[in-house]
C-alpha cells in the first residue's frame, strides 16, 4: 500500500484565507473582485450538468458563488479570459437549483 494521501496535506490555514459561500436568493445581488485567471473548480450537478465555483473577492474577504451553464455563460459575455482583475455584480433570478434560475451579470466601473 502507498502512503497515506493526507500525509502531505495541511489542514490549516489562515482564518482570513478560508472562503465564505454566497448563496444568492431571488434578485439578490453581491459585487465582487473576479480574477479570470484564476482557475475554477468544476464538478457534477445533482441534475446531470456541470457546477461551476468561482472565487471571488467580496469586501475584502474571500468568497466562492457556484452555478451551472447559465453563470458560467452570463460571466464570460462580461468577463474575457484575457482581461485584469475585474469587479463584477452577480444578480441572481428565480429559485437556485432550478430551471428557473437565470443571472445578470454587469461590470462595476471601468
Amino acid at each position: 500500500m502507498g502512503a497515506d494521501r493526507t500525509e502531505n496535506m495541511s489542514d490549516e490555514v489562515e482564518y482570513g484565507n478560508v472562503e465564505t459561500d454566497i448563496n444568492l436568493i431571488d434578485k439578490e445581488s453581491v459585487t465582487g473582485s473576479f480574477d479570470p485567471k484564476q482557475k475554477l473548480t468544476v464538478s457534477a450537478g445533482q441534475m446531470g450538468g456541470m457546477v461551476y465555483t468561482f472565487h471571488l473577492t467580496v469586501n475584502g474577504q474571500f468568497a466562492t458563488i457556484k452555478g451551472g451553464k447559465r453563470l458560467l455563460t452570463e460571466i464570460q459575455k462580461v468577463v474575457k479570459p484575457a482581461d485584469k482583475v475585474t469587479t463584477i455584480r452577480i444578480t441572481a433570478y428565480g429559485e437556485a437549483r432550478t430551471l428557473e434560475r437565470k443571472y445578470t451579470v454587469q461590470k462595476v466601473g471601468k
